[in-house]
């Protein structure tokens, strides 16, 4: 089994070692950080080299200085520009291995056992002067006396400091071995996952894509949970009509196509069946208020909208706690938009007597009270500009608390079946519509990030077809360069024209744009990550990454987002591999590029919910990487079965 597919990660066939100065995920995030510095040019010719232990001595110093990840981001960039360094794979004190070998070891391992099926593998001919010719006997062996389990228990043994001495020595030698000879591996082609879709697309189009408009099926992991291995991240024709339905619903609402109904952008926003709807459930609320829930909701145009609220249903289908008198307020960005009162049912009617025996005596008047009347009328239609808007739907907080002893009101068998009809009302969901007689598309986030030129726009000098073609070109050339992540060429541009051209002739200027956003959105350049071959490097041959490609990597590992305008430029500048530059220069809003020290800031929370377990940024913060929720296979009970040869 190749390492890829094992352990998540392209590169050479063998787990990583249990050691003390690596602990799972951080292991595994080294690993790629490593690796993702040169690449493999063929892959009919690439065959799995065995010297794979170059991590080690430099991921320890990095690790204790800065952890693991931050030694990973510095990692991934000094590499980077020393990737055709290679140091002298000579192993010192070489005789003193061969004799421990000798010593210890051959009387197990050596080939009169192997010829006879007793041991796996011979020890006598090993070159103990270059352990990279054997690197992964050598990388077992190390493995296996680092945990205690060669010699075997209960033979004869070296003594503790000879022992520690050799694993040493020899982890130090494997580890100029593969720096010497680094075998990176060849990576697929990746595409975007759905978080890095949803990342890319808020900042290429400062659009907040809500899933459900997606409906992306989820995203498959390997088999220690990582979501971001290449190898798995397949396209069936099903993503791909997903991807086209998407494109088309993301570029009319960053657009503000005129033509989008009622019903295009209706949203249901459901609460959690078991939530308690006792205190304030969000900041985005009212204090005093209690329950409900808080929304950030994108209006995609200037106009009317209506919310309908549906309150929570208990056994019977009745609506839960109709027995007191309660309040709804409906607030747009902290505004009371519409204040309703529900309950207080006891005044329709009763459905059967207050008593011990349980007198069933149905009322046609309450029954449809509690069941259908009470929330029918939790409607509201109100005017809002376009754009991402707080919708908070809660009731008003009861001003006074009751002491003493509840006292529960006896009822017969109807009012005893509700559960909590003397209790809190709550909301089970809410359904916003619109627009209804849009006005326009109104001044976005979108339409400001797309229109960095407009023909129409008040002060432009030429309103005719040669000025809307110019402007058409500037627009899509700052939009490809983003979303291709590398300058765009006249190849690009002509493939977004003839979209451009058939939404300008058919209906205008801002839909002709709307188009060719379609297309760029479907486009591989955008969808997919490809790290081209140089054509002038042989066959089989390792080669250092470009700045553009370098850039991508780190963003995408870091964020889960395409490269910011800073770190897009510095890329373009070939400045990445200048160690000044990565010492100094501010990439970005968010991390400065420092091997001591690491701002991440407002990118790193697109990371934390990234749909994968290893995300290295938790809440905006720097944390260990975890490779899995599960155990790690290299703890536990588990170990010796994997160890075994």
């Amino acid at each position: 089994m190749r390492f890829g597919s094992q352990w998540g990660f392209l590169g050479a066939n063998r787990p990583p070692r249990e050691s003390r100065r690596h602990r799972g995920g951080e292991r595994s995030v080294l690993i790629y950080l490593m690796r993702a510095t040169t690449v493999v040019t063929s892959s009919e010719n690439w065959v799995p080299a065995r010297r794979v232990a170059s991590w080690r001595s430099m991921s320890k110093r990095l690790t204790r200085r800065v952890g693991a990840v931050e030694a990973s981001a510095a990692l991934l960039l000094q590499v980077s520009a020393s990737a055709r360094q290679t140091p002298g794979t000579g192993t010192p004190h070489a005789d003193s291995h061969r004799e421990l070998l000798d010593s210890y070891c051959l009387g197990c391992h050596n080939d009169r056992r192997v010829a006879q099926g007793a041991a796996p593998v011979s020890f006598e001919h090993l070159d103990t002067s270059d352990v990279g010719t054997d690197a992964e006997v050598w990388e077992q062996m190390a493995r296996k006396m680092r945990l205690g389990m060669m010699p075997p228990v209960g033979s004869r043994r070296p003594d503790p400091v000879a022992h520690e001495r050799f694993v040493t020595r020899l982890e130090a030698a494997l580890d100029h071995a593969g720096v010497a000879q680094p075998d990176p591996g060849r990576p697929p082609i990746r595409r975007l996952t759905a978080a890095e879709y949803r990342n890319a697309v808020s900042s290429l189009l400062a659009l907040d894509v809500d899933e459900r408009w997606l409906l992306f099926p989820p995203d498959d992991v390997d088999q220690q949970g990582f979501g971001t291995n290449g190898e798995v991240l397949s396209v069936s024709p099903a993503l791909f009509d997903r991807y086209l339905s998407a494109a088309n619903r993301i570029s009319r609402l960053a657009v503000g196509d005129a033509t989008i109904g009622p019903g295009f952008a209706a949203t249901t926003y459901d609460t959690p069946r078991l939530l308690y709807q006792d205190d304030r459930m969000s900041d985005d609320l009212p204090f005093g208020s209690r329950g409900g829930l808080a929304i950030r909701h994108h209006f995609p145009l200037d106009g009317e909208y209506e919310v309908k609220v549906r309150l929570r249903r208990m056994i019977y289908d009745y609506i839960v706690g109709m027995g007191t008198e309660q309040q709804v307020e409906v607030r747009l960005d902290g505004r009371l938009v519409k204040r309703f009162t529900v309950g207080d049912a006891d005044r329709i009617g009763y459905p059967s007597a207050y008593s011990f025996f349980g007198t069933i005596r149905g009322d046609p008047d309450w029954e449809q009270f509690v069941s259908i009347d009470a929330d029918a009328g939790l409607v509201v239609r109100f005017p809002a500009t376009a754009g991402k808007h707080r919708l908070g739907v809660s009731f008003v907080g009861a001003r006074t608390e009751a002491t003493g002893i509840l006292e529960r009101r006896l009822s017969g068998f109807s009012l005893s079946g509700l559960g909590f009809y003397d209790g809190n009302a709550a909301v089970e969901r809410v359904e916003v519509a619109g627009p209804y007689d849009s006005t326009g598309p109104g001044d976005t986030a979108s339409r400001a990030r797309i229109f960095v030129c407009h023909p129409d726009a008040a002060g432009a000098d030429d309103a005719g077809e040669l000025a809307r073609d110019r402007c058409a070109t500037r627009i899509l050339s700052a939009l490809a360069r983003r979303a291709y992540r590398r300058p765009v060429s006249e190849t690009d541009l002509a493939t977004l024209r003839p979209f451009y051209e058939t939404g300008r002739d058919t209906v205008g200027f801002e839909t002709g744009i709307q188009k060719a956003i379609e297309r760029l959105l479907v486009a591989p350049e955008f969808l997919f990550r490809v790290e081209r071959d140089p054509v002038d490097v042989a066959a089989g041959a390792a080669y250092g990454l470009t700045d553009l490609e370098l850039a991508s990597r780190l963003s995408m590992f870091l964020w889960s987002d395409i490269p910011d305008e800073p770190l897009l430029a510095a890329a373009e500048a070939a400045e990445l591999a200048q160690s000044g530059v990565r010492e100094s220069r501010n990439l970005g809003e968010g991390p400065v590029v420092n091997a001591e020290r690491r701002v991440l800031g407002k990118r790193a929370a697109g990371a934390s919910d990234a749909g994968s377990p290893q995300g290295p940024c938790v809440g905006g913060q720097l944390r260990h990487p975890v490779a899995s929720t599960r155990p790690h296979p290299w703890s536990g009970a588990g170990r010796g079965r994997l160890l075994r040869v």
